[in-house]
Protein backbone atom coordinates (compact mmCIF):
# COMPACT_ATOMS: atom_id res chain seq x y z
CA UNK A 1 0.00 0.00 0.00
CA UNK A 2 1.20 3.41 -1.26
CA UNK A 3 1.45 5.75 2.11
CA UNK A 4 -0.02 9.07 1.94
CA UNK A 5 3.46 11.02 2.41
CA UNK A 6 4.42 9.76 -1.06
CA UNK A 7 1.03 10.30 -2.39
CA UNK A 8 1.34 13.85 -0.89
CA UNK A 9 4.83 14.18 -2.17
CA UNK A 10 3.46 13.07 -5.86
CA UNK A 11 0.73 15.79 -5.47
CA UNK A 12 2.92 18.34 -4.30
CA UNK A 13 5.85 17.73 -7.59
CA UNK A 14 2.78 17.61 -9.86
CA UNK A 15 1.21 20.62 -8.55
CA UNK A 16 4.52 22.51 -8.64
CA UNK A 17 5.48 21.14 -12.47
CA UNK A 18 1.45 22.50 -13.36
CA UNK A 19 1.92 26.06 -11.89
CA UNK A 20 4.94 26.82 -14.11
CA UNK A 21 2.98 25.76 -17.46
CA UNK A 22 3.32 28.65 -19.87
CA UNK A 23 -0.46 29.25 -19.43
CA UNK A 24 -0.49 29.77 -15.33
CA UNK A 25 2.55 31.62 -15.63
CA UNK A 26 1.26 33.85 -18.30
CA UNK A 27 -1.87 34.32 -16.41
CA UNK A 28 -0.54 35.43 -13.10
CA UNK A 29 1.87 37.64 -14.72
CA UNK A 30 -0.69 39.37 -16.13
CA UNK A 31 -2.27 40.12 -13.32
CA UNK A 32 0.18 41.19 -11.01
CA UNK A 33 2.20 43.23 -13.20
CA UNK A 34 0.22 46.07 -12.84
CA UNK A 35 1.03 46.19 -8.98
CA UNK A 36 3.32 48.88 -8.38
CA UNK A 37 4.21 47.46 -5.11
CA UNK A 38 5.77 43.83 -4.90
CA UNK A 39 3.52 43.40 -1.43
CA UNK A 40 0.25 43.90 -2.88
CA UNK A 41 1.77 41.55 -6.39
CA UNK A 42 2.43 38.61 -4.01
CA UNK A 43 -0.74 39.10 -2.23
CA UNK A 44 -3.02 39.14 -5.09
CA UNK A 45 -0.78 36.18 -6.52
CA UNK A 46 -0.96 34.12 -3.19
CA UNK A 47 -4.81 34.71 -3.86
CA UNK A 48 -4.53 33.54 -7.30
CA UNK A 49 -2.99 30.36 -5.97
CA UNK A 50 -5.97 29.78 -3.63
CA UNK A 51 -8.50 29.92 -5.41
CA UNK A 52 -6.64 28.14 -8.37
CA UNK A 53 -5.99 25.58 -5.15
CA UNK A 54 -9.57 25.27 -4.26
CA UNK A 55 -10.91 24.87 -7.55
CA UNK A 56 -8.84 21.56 -8.19
CA UNK A 57 -9.80 20.50 -4.60
CA UNK A 58 -13.58 20.90 -5.23
CA UNK A 59 -13.06 18.93 -8.43
CA UNK A 60 -10.52 16.82 -7.50
CA UNK A 61 -13.25 15.70 -4.47
CA UNK A 62 -16.45 15.69 -6.33
CA UNK A 63 -14.37 12.95 -9.34
CA UNK A 64 -13.18 10.67 -6.45
CA UNK A 65 -16.57 11.13 -4.47
CA UNK A 66 -18.96 10.81 -7.31
CA UNK A 67 -17.10 7.93 -9.70
CA UNK A 68 -16.69 10.62 -12.43
CA UNK A 69 -14.26 10.57 -15.28
CA UNK A 70 -13.24 13.26 -17.43
CA UNK A 71 -13.68 12.81 -21.14
CA UNK A 72 -10.47 12.74 -23.36
CA UNK A 73 -11.62 14.79 -25.55
CA UNK A 74 -11.83 17.93 -22.66
CA UNK A 75 -8.45 16.79 -21.65
CA UNK A 76 -6.54 17.32 -24.65
CA UNK A 77 -8.55 20.62 -25.25
CA UNK A 78 -6.32 21.73 -22.40
CA UNK A 79 -3.29 21.44 -24.84
CA UNK A 80 -4.82 23.12 -27.62
CA UNK A 81 -5.22 26.17 -25.17
CA UNK A 82 -1.72 26.01 -24.33
CA UNK A 83 -0.38 25.91 -27.89
CA UNK A 84 -2.58 29.24 -28.99
CA UNK A 85 -1.36 30.86 -25.76
CA UNK A 86 2.47 30.08 -26.83
CA UNK A 87 2.10 30.75 -29.78
CA UNK A 88 0.46 34.18 -28.84
CA UNK A 89 0.89 34.84 -25.30
CA UNK A 90 -1.64 36.57 -23.39
CA UNK A 91 -3.81 37.07 -26.33
CA UNK A 92 -2.10 39.91 -27.80
CA UNK A 93 -2.09 40.70 -31.35
CA UNK A 94 0.85 42.28 -33.56
CA UNK A 95 -0.26 45.76 -33.04
CA UNK A 96 -0.81 45.37 -29.28
CA UNK A 97 3.00 44.78 -29.24
CA UNK A 98 4.08 47.62 -31.27
CA UNK A 99 1.47 49.75 -28.93
CA UNK A 100 3.21 48.73 -26.13
CA UNK A 101 6.71 49.01 -27.58
CA UNK A 102 5.46 52.74 -28.31
CA UNK A 103 6.19 52.15 -31.77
Amino acid sequence: MTSGLAILAIGFFLGMRHATDPDHVIAVSAIVSRERSIAKAAFIGVLWGLGHTLTILAVGTAIILFGLAIPTRVGLAHYGVLRRLNANPAGRTESNRRDEMGK
